[in-house]
């Protein structure tokens, strides 16, 4: 594995990329697969990089298993058709949000059926092995979530569906990643009593609780950059 310098809006991050490696000759070694053309790899730095990375609790070089995501990303690198798949339903995703927290719950449970018909309508045929499996033991799981959302009404009810709804969504965002334009952000709200909450917004500052808890709270954990610019 190795750090690969990536951009966005002249910002420079770095991601772990697994590579194939050919013959070694001269000191040097081929690379058979892996990395593209003109892709900067870091050579000096990456222990420093590999202790930012263990703090955050994102994937590192000494830390093999927080790199299933990123060996995941590789699978369809590229591949943005299965992307923008995903887009709407992170959109119904972000309306169902905007419904809890004007307190519509009627309008709420009304898009879990849509949110279910588009996740069955989202193909998996441009992923392979690995990162096949995993989507369909996803999409399964967040199919139930769903299903059983619609019949929830009391604060309790709500409160629960809508945590493992969030959860299943923000673990595909980390998998796949998304096609909006602009980034998309992870908030987290703890309480005494209550089991971790956590949403996604659009906005870096937080706006409303979709939560229905009687204090408000929340912080951002997570800034989650597109994958691919425009839809």
């Amino acid at each position: 594995h190795v750090y690969t310098r990536m951009t966005y809006k002249q910002q420079p991050y770095y991601v772990t990329r697994m590579v194939q490696l050919g013959p070694h000759l001269q000191g040097q070694y081929i690379v058979l697969g892996g990395l593209k053309v003109g892709e900067s790899v870091v050579t000096n730095g990456a222990y420093l990089l590999d202790g930012i990375g263990l703090i955050r609790g994102k994937p590192t070089l000494t830390s093999p298993k927080q790199l299933h995501i990123t060996q995941l990303r590789n699978n369809h690198e590229g591949n943005k058709t299965f992307v923008q798949k995903l887009q709407p339903l992170y959109q119904l995703y972000l309306q169902l949000l905007h419904a809890y927290t004007q307190k519509k719950w009627k309008q709420a449970r009304s898009l879990y059926p849509t949110m279910r018909k588009v996740l069955r309508e989202i193909p998996s045929k441009e992923l392979s092995g690995y990162a096949r499996n995993v989507w369909h033991k996803q999409s399964r799981v967040l199919h139930k979530h769903l299903y059983t959302s619609e019949f929830k009404q009391t604060p309790q009810q709500i409160r629960i569906s809508l945590k493992q709804t969030s959860e299943r969504l923000i673990h595909m965002l980390y998998t796949y990643g998304h096609t909006f334009s602009t980034p998309l952000y992870v908030y987290q709200c703890s309480q005494k009593g209550h089991t971790s909450l956590k949403w996604l917004q659009q906005q870096s500052r937080q706006t409303r609780l979709p939560y229905p808890l009687k204090k408000p709270c929340g912080r951002l954990i997570r800034k989650i950059l597109p994958r691919y610019k425009g839809r």
